[in-house]
């Protein structure tokens, strides 16, 4: 995946740059923001019950890029389940996240 895969996502867009913060069960504390690789495939979620889960950031770029907006801070929710004893229910995973975005034909 290259630097630039949000860009043909979002073709209005000349850059954008995505961090994360996960929240560890194990030590109790966040994740130092970490930037992460673009692409529209989802985040792997780390909890080791969820199934088919992961973090989708499209939808979080396409909410800016609807508004206008050059900078989000929000929270993403992971999209899988996880079994808990016989039964599924929503994984209740999520991570921080802060994006910035330039938007093509405009001046910084």
């Amino acid at each position: 995946m290259t630097e630039n895969s949000w860009l043909g996502v979002f073709p209005e867009l000349s850059s954008c740059v995505l961090e994360i913060q996960q929240y560890d069960i194990v030590t109790r504390a966040n994740t130092p923001w970490r930037s992460i690789q673009p692409g529209n495939q989802p985040w792997p979620c780390r909890n080791n019950s969820c199934r088919r889960g992961g973090f989708r950031f499209t939808s979080f770029i396409q909410e800016m890029v609807d508004a206008g907006l050059k900078t989000k801070d929000g929270t993403v929710f992971c999209h899988g389940r996880e079994r808990i004893g016989g039964s599924y229910r929503d994984c209740v995973r999520n991570v921080g996240v802060r994006c910035t975005v330039e938007y093509k034909g405009t001046i910084s």
